[in-house]
């Protein structure tokens, strides 16, 4: 993202956000429009202070973690759940560190991180409808050349992926507890139960209403664009009723952790 002149000098003689920001950014729920209003916020003509601003990128530890399963070596061989933990040991790294005041990424919620740093940094995170999210993924997935990018979606549905992607939530805000249990009545419990620790809860069907929030808790509204939006063009036909029913099936676990967090930010 190319930071404008316009938001460095507006944030020089402004007053800067009181307090640390926590972005649990959700794949697929409008997050990278929201990260980027995030960085806007934290900016200003000392660049020295861009460091204030930090973005986990998933791209880059996916690859550590490509690095380390590879590795054949006792030195540095690791658990396959050390590797997926590595964005959390990141953001742990990044909270312990004065100077930085916001941290974004797809970071799925860490006890550890929590329990240490909730009084210094304040949670937010963006929702949207579970089933719109599923298909998002799907689609967006299908014209940007991912690893399902040939899959139909009878395939997808029945995909190790594709399931996966209807306990987002369950993974996201419920946290690796437990073994990477996404599907127990506990795992979901869980995610419900650390929904009341964030601060700010916005959905992507009223993102205005998460600016304002936003801005009656840490006092700039965020200027909330679009990016990485799912390509206009996508053939919905392909989302019939009887498929529709299957991807409900498939989310029911976010569906619940969904309308928890709706009910709590009413």
């Amino acid at each position: 993202m190319r930071v404008s002149l316009s938001c460095r000098i507006r944030n020089t003689f402004s007053k800067p956000i009181k307090e640390k920001v926590f972005f649990l950014h959700i794949p697929k729920c409008g997050g990278n429009s929201v990260k980027d209003g995030l960085k806007n916020e934290f900016i200003s003509l000392d660049t020295r202070k861009d460091n204030a601003y930090i973005y986990i990128n998933t791209n880059y530890t996916r690859k550590i973690s490509e690095y380390l399963s590879e590795e054949k070596s006792e030195e540095f061989s690791v658990h396959s759940d050390c590797s997926l933990r590595i964005p959390e040991n990141l953001l742990l790294y990044y909270m312990c560190q004065p100077k930085v005041r916001c941290i974004a990424g797809h970071i799925p919620f860490c006890d550890i991180a929590y329990r240490n740093f909730h009084k210094k940094y304040a949670y937010i995170t963006i929702m949207r409808d579970p089933v719109e999210r599923w298909i998002s993924e799907y689609f967006y997935n299908k014209y940007h050349s991912r690893d399902t990018s040939s899959m139909d979606i009878n395939e997808y549905l029945s995909s190790e992926y594709g399931i996966a992607q209807g306990t987002e939530y369950v993974l996201y805000l419920g946290g690796r507890s437990n073994g990477n249990d996404h599907y127990s009545s506990k795992a979901v419990n869980r995610a419900i139960q650390n929904l009341s620790k964030f601060s700010i809860i916005g959905f992507l069907d009223d993102l205005n209403g998460f600016a304002d929030r936003f801005q009656q808790r840490f006092g700039p509204k965020l200027d909330i664009g679009k990016k990485n939006v799912t390509p206009p063009n996508q053939n919905r036909k392909e989302i019939t009723g009887e498929i529709l029913q299957q991807i409900e099936t498939i989310c029911e676990r976010d569906l619940e952790i969904y309308h928890n967090a709706k009910n709590l930010m009413m």
